[in-house]
């Protein structure tokens, strides 16, 4: 029988570690020993540190090229919110100051770490994943004990040769079937961070729209690190002001 090694859940985590924490050379010797498991919380990371906008995780070549495509449409999409306003002041004197020069900012990885709608989905990711690790868990291990007995009977010559063959024939679907729905369960945790994302950026630019009739600034722009903002006047950031406007706009809604 032809199965590749089993190895301990410690030196799977190990792997996962070097990934997360080394250059890409390290993804191509570690990734072939992930157990299921560690590498569902391979990709789940990935997901998560995208979605919090803290690092940018290397991945393999077809999620890479997927999610910079649609962040990079997202960010395009909140970064610049044209109003076509009139240029007249508002009665705060710093308000004031603010909309004469038609523009202001936000701190969006501020605004998405305070927004409760982010804090939200974030949850339901993480509920999701830790579900999808108790059932690869579970069937990885029934994977485990079944190929256990097989070369327990294989040793003891408690079967025949076909028969030993038909079984491992069927252990070898088990794993394929294993395999298949462990890159299922990354690919689809995956695709729910990038579909949570884009919820979160598009109630974001739906707010500022709202928020700006009141205000008329010509541009709201966003700003982060890294970013093609180097230098912003602190009189012109509004996040403390859209956060609290979103989660009261949010806290409204979810309590509909």
């Amino acid at each position: 029988m032809s199965l590749p090694p089993q190895i301990s859940t410690e030196k799977a985590d190990t792997a996962l570690y070097l990934v997360l924490n080394s250059d890409t050379h390290y993804y191509l010797q570690a990734i072939t020993f992930f157990s299921p498991v560690s590498y569902l919380k391979f990709m789940y990371v990935c997901a998560i540190k995208q979605y919090n906008h803290n690092h940018i995780i290397k991945m393999n070549k077809s999620y890479l090229t997927k999610n910079i495509l649609i962040v990079s449409a997202i960010i395009a999409m909140v970064l610049l919110v044209s109003t076509g306003c009139k240029d007249k002041a508002t009665e705060s004197g710093q308000s004031q100051s603010v909309a004469s020069k038609g523009i202001a900012y936000v701190e969006l990885d501020s605004v998405i770490a305070h927004f409760d709608m982010a804090i939200d989905k974030t949850a339901e990711l993480t509920e999701k994943q830790t579900n999808s690790e108790a059932e690869l868990t579970a069937k990885s291990q029934a994977f485990d004990r079944d190929v256990r007995d097989y070369q327990t009977k294989v040793t003891k010559g408690l079967v025949t040769r076909a028969t030993a063959a038909e079984i491992e024939q069927t252990l070898q679907q088990q794993q394929q079937n294993l395999l298949a729905l462990r890159d299922e369960m990354a690919y689809n945790l995956n695709e729910e961070s990038v579909v949570a994302q884009r919820q979160v950026l598009e109630y974001i630019n739906m707010y500022l729209a709202e928020y700006n009739k009141d205000h008329n600034f010509q541009f709201i722009l966003a700003k982060q690190f890294p970013g093609p903002i180097l230098y912003s006047d602190t009189a012109l950031d509004i996040t403390p002001g859209v956060t609290e406007g979103l989660n009261a706009k949010y806290a409204a809604e979810k309590a509909k």
